[in-house]
């Protein structure tokens, strides 16, 4: 009977190292995919605290057919052009439902391009400040309303005129 009393104790030994691997095997994985997702997170929330935008100023020109937003980064980072041109611009009138304006790159009505106020082409450097033409395609009445968000949901709004 000894034998079997010694067999039995050593397989049950070897089945709890085994279930306690594969246990210690799942909690390290698991740890290590929600360590990963709070990394990303955090790094995420470090850029969009570091972005930031605010409109300066913004005009009808109607000589040029469009409206002219100034738009200061005031950010501690640089904004890229791909991601400035991903950007939505809203324009109506206060109080009433806005318009979505998207990025093209020649003047043409619903769309908005831009120009850099200072030098640089690969990016929209902090502190510096962009000119955003918009050639709106309905009809608005003052005061204007224009929202600028940018593609990580960081923006600024100002009413104008009226």
């Amino acid at each position: 009977m000894g034998e079997s009393t010694t067999i039995t104790h050593a397989l049950l030994t070897i089945a709890a190292i085994t279930i306690a691997s594969i246990f210690a095997f799942v909690m390290i994985s698991k740890i290590s995919a929600i360590n990963s997702s709070i990394t990303q997170m955090i790094s995420s929330n470090v850029n969009n605290m570091e972005s930031s935008i605010t409109i300066i100023d913004f005009f009808y020109n109607s000589s040029g057919g469009s409206f002219v937003i100034y738009v200061k980064n005031v950010g501690t980072s640089d904004i890229s052009l791909s991601a400035l041109q991903n950007t939505d611009v809203y324009i109506g009138t206060y109080n009433s439902p806005l318009t979505l304006y998207t990025y093209l790159s020649s003047a043409y009505p619903g769309h908005w391009n831009y120009t850099l106020a200072i030098g640089g082409s690969n990016s929209w450097s902090a502190g510096s400040t962009i000119i955003i033409y918009l050639y709106n395609q309905t009809s608005i009445s003052p005061p204007y309303y224009v929202k600028i968000v940018l593609p990580i949901g960081i923006g600024s709004e100002l009413v104008e005129g009226g």
